[in-house]
């Protein structure tokens, strides 16, 4: 199970930026490989203020949302499947993974009542004061593209899937990357001009 825990999530991240070859095969800019370098010291104190909230890390589900919940209605059960891209990490990043697939499936917007209300729901227990769940709620959807793109190279590399212009299913997933890293630069000049 792989270690992404806030201590090496910094580092990880310079590793994944720092591969220009990888990088380059995912459509990824010059500029934009830039501005992924100069994302590096932000990242890391992103990690250490979440880490000094002091919620443990554990085991996390990578891909958690509701397609991968199971209830049985007769005993009243609910199971977790599809734990093939679990990982050691910050447990906000399965719920806020949760939180996103839910406000994407019902069209929530991000200031609604409805979507803020999920939050509250989802991330209660973990902070006492507010403002303290309020930043780590902030931290963690600015940090969850990069945390998604190293699940999808997981996913990549294990099954060995290289991109070919040719195969829509490789077409498909490699773009996730790129997406991902767009979204990600997104995030960063978003709380960089609040």
């Amino acid at each position: 199970m792989p270690d992404w825990k806030l201590d090496k999530f910094s580092a990880l991240y310079n590793e994944l930026i720092g591969n220009t070859e990888y990088l380059d095969d995912n459509n990824v800019t010059i500029e934009q490989q830039k501005q992924l370098h100069q994302y590096k010291g932000r990242v890391k104190s992103l990690c250490n203020e979440l880490s000094n909230f002091g919620i443990i890390e554990t085991s996390n589900h990578s891909d958690f949302h509701c397609n991968n919940l199971l209830y049985d209605k007769t005993n009243k059960t609910t199971a977790i499947i599809d734990l093939g891209e679990t990982s050691v990490n910050h447990p906000l990043f399965s719920l806020h993974a949760c939180i996103e697939a839910a406000k994407n499936r019902y069209k929530l917007a991000e200031d609604s009542s409805e979507y803020k209300s999920l939050q509250r729901c989802a991330f209660d227990g973990f902070l006492d004061e507010e403002e303290q769940c309020n930043r780590a709620i902030e931290i963690i959807a600015l940090l969850f593209p990069v945390y998604l793109l190293f699940a999808q190279k997981r996913f990549l590399d294990a099954i060995n899937l290289p991109f070919d212009a040719n195969d829509p299913l490789s077409i498909k997933q490699h773009d996730k990357i790129s997406k991902g890293f767009i979204w990600f630069i997104e995030n960063m000049e978003s709380a960089n001009a609040r």
